[in-house]
C-alpha cells in the first residue's frame, strides 16, 4: 500500500500539469511536434547538415520553390513557397542534435508541418551521389537548387 502510494505522489503532479510539462520534457524527446504559438518544433538526431539536406529535399519532394535559403549562427533560414509561406529554421540544439521549426503562413497549419516533417524524416537516410559516385557535398547541393 505504501509503494501505491509513493507512485501515485510521484506520478500524480505530472499527469495534473498536463501540457504545462512538456516544455521541459520535449527536449531530449526525439520525434515529438511540440506547437507553439503557431510555430511546430521537432528534435532530430542528426547534424544540422543533414537535417538542411533533408529539408531541402522535402520541399523540392513537395514542388514547394525555395524563395530564400541563408546561413545563420546556428544552422540555416529556409524560405519556400509564393508569398513566403513556409519559414523553416533549422537550428543546432546539441551536438548532433538538430531542432527544424517550421512556421506556416501566421498562425500555423498542423496537418501540412506534419506533413513536411514526414517527408524531412524519409529524407534523412538518403545520400545524394553525383555521376562519378561521390557522395554529393552541401555545397553542390546548394548550387543545384
Amino acid at each position: 500500500m505504501k509503494k501505491l502510494l509513493l507512485i501515485l505522489a510521484l506520478f500524480c503532479p505530472i499527469i495534473i500539469s498536463g501540457c504545462a510539462i512538456t516544455p521541459f520534457i520535449s527536449p531530449i524527446v526525439a520525434g515529438v511536434v511540440y506547437w507553439k504559438e503557431g510555430e511546430a518544433s521537432k528534435y532530430y538526431n542528426f547534424d544540422v547538415d543533414a537535417c538542411y539536406r533533408s529539408t531541402k529535399r522535402a520541399l523540392r519532394d513537395l514542388e514547394l520553390e525555395i524563395t530564400e535559403d541563408e546561413t545563420t549562427d546556428d544552422g540555416y533560414w529556409v524560405v519556400a513557397d509564393e508569398n513566403d509561406r513556409f519559414k523553416i529554421n533549422i537550428e543546432k540544439a546539441e551536438q548532433n542534435i538538430t531542432v527544424v521549426k517550421i512556421r506556416i503562413n501566421t498562425f500555423g497549419d498542423k496537418p501540412y508541418a506534419e506533413l513536411i516533417y514526414k517527408h524531412i524524416d524519409v529524407n534523412l537516410g538518403i545520400i545524394e551521389f553525383d555521376e562519378n559516385g561521390q557522395p554529393v557535398k552541401r555545397r553542390q547541393i546548394i548550387s543545384n537548387q
